[in-house]
Parts: structure tokens; sequence; C-alpha cells
């Protein structure tokens, strides 16, 4: 993510384009994460239920104990968040990150424009020139495990009001 935000500036900088970005570190992410908000979202973008059932059992019945001062407390029952040491937790947490973001800012079309070339040749920089066959993508957010950064060249009022806290109540 730090060399893509690197790259990202670098191109805007030399493309005389204003960058605007917003960095975002959750708290306690993983550990907030909805269970069954998860299973239903992997099971929207496309995962087969015999793998979200899988991904559940590894879930199911989780317990913790404290230990304080040498002292253990009874077990109790974890009902939110991933689980805690196992590889899948990032890539869980990712895509739950990833759509909450799709559903924030699904009416924002603003952020970083890139064009590129489909046949892999990156460094040929006069193919960008010519407008045949070549592609446009924009970068709107980045994602490492609990950290995002949100990146834009413009700022317009349907996307700030996606970037406004929300207040808290009670």
């Amino acid at each position: 993510m730090i060399f893509t935000a690197r790259q990202i500036l670098e191109k805007c900088r030399e493309q005389h384009r204003d960058l605007y970005a917003i960095f975002v570190d959750l708290t306690k992410a993983f550990d907030t994460v909805n269970r069954k908000g998860l299973w239903m979202m992997l099971r929207r973008i496309g995962c087969p239920d015999k793998f979200v059932k899988i991904i559940e059992s590894f879930h199911e019945a989780m317990q913790g104990q404290l230990i304080d001062e040498g002292e253990v407390s009874e077990h109790f029952a974890i009902s939110n968040g991933t689980k805690q040491g196992c590889v899948l937790a990032a890539l869980l947490f990712s895509i739950f990150f990833a759509m909450m973001l799709f559903v924030a800012f699904k009416n924002c079309d603003t952020g970083i424009p890139v064009e590129f070339h489909p046949d892999g040749s990156v460094f040929n920089l006069c193919r960008l020139k010519a407008h045949t066959k070549t592609l446009s993508a924009v970068i709107r957010d980045l994602l490492y495990a609990d950290d995002c950064l949100c990146t834009t060249s413009t700022l317009t009022e349907r996307c700030t009001a996606a970037l406004r806290p929300i207040p808290r109540y009670g």
C-alpha cells in the first residue's frame, strides 16, 4: 500500500494534478467484524456456500480466557470478529472492509484516474499517448489489513459526505 501510495503521489506531481488523501487506521478492527454480516457478504460476492460453511466452522464455539496477574478467568464465548492467529483473518477482514468502502462510496465517482495498456507493456509511455487500446481505471482506496488510504483528485460534496464522521448517540 505504501509503495502504491508513493507512486500515486509521484504521478500526480508529474501531471500537475491535485491529490487529496485520507489515512484511516481502525482500532480493534479484527475484533469488531460482525460474523453473520461477513458470511452474508461472502455469499453475495460469489463465494460458494460450501466454502463459506467451512470458514464458519472455524469460528463456531470460539471461547477465550483472560489471564490477569497469573489468575485465569472462566471461559467465555467470542461471537464477533475474525479468528485471531488464523491466516484467513486478514483476508476476511480485507474483504469486509472493501465491501464497506464500496457501499460507502457507491455514489462517488471521483478518485485518481489511471490509464494503462492491457498488453502488459508498462514502461512504453508512448503507447499511453495513443488512445487506442488504452483502458482507464479509477483508484479510490488502498487497503492493507486494518489501514486504508482514500484518494481523490477533486473534492465533491457527495464524496466528502461519505467521509464525515458518524455521530455517536448514547
